[in-house]
């Protein structure tokens, strides 16, 4: 019998996930954990079945190897379910360049900026759809309920 590593994970929804570095592939999940490390058994038993023999080898006459798991603290920035744009970002969805862009943010009806970056002012982007879709832009291409040519009356 051989002993192989497993780590497992519950989520916030409550499942447990296990996975067996050491097996490729070797991943369970179950609604407790018992029922999570059953299953992992069972996948890992499933795997190794068809496996070939090298790989079966490195798992009898590999050394032990030493886990940690541990809980790392990040910051994640806050960005909302929301998408921001940059400058460039409005200019590519409207089609128009940039300078038009530049134009448009300093107009009092432009929508404010929900940030400013490194890398400039962002804006959300439903706000900038919304705006774009009212019409009131008057530089760049034509939209695209434009017919264009215009047609003579």
């Amino acid at each position: 019998m051989t002993q192989v590593g497993a780590l497992f994970e519950r989520t916030p929804e409550g499942v447990w996930v296990g996975s067996c570095p050491s097996v490729a592939g070797a991943f369970a999940q179950g609604r407790t954990l018992a029922e999570c490390r059953r299953k992992l058994r069972d996948a890992i038993a499933s795997l190794l079945e068809f496996a070939p023999a090298g790989d079966l080898e490195d798992l009898r006459d590999g050394e032990a190897t030493a886990a940690r798991a541990e809980l790392l603290h990040i910051v994640v920035p806050e960005l909302g379910d929301e998408e921001r744009l940059t400058q460039a970002g409005i200019a590519r969805i409207a089609r128009v360049t940039r300078q038009a862009v530049h134009r448009w943010v300093s107009r009092p009806d432009f929508p404010e900026p929900v940030e400013r970056t490194s890398a400039g002012p962002t804006w959300r982007k439903s706000e900038v759809l919304g705006w774009l879709a009212s019409g009131r832009r008057t530089a760049g291409r034509p939209g695209v309920r434009t017919t264009w040519p215009p047609e003579s009356a």
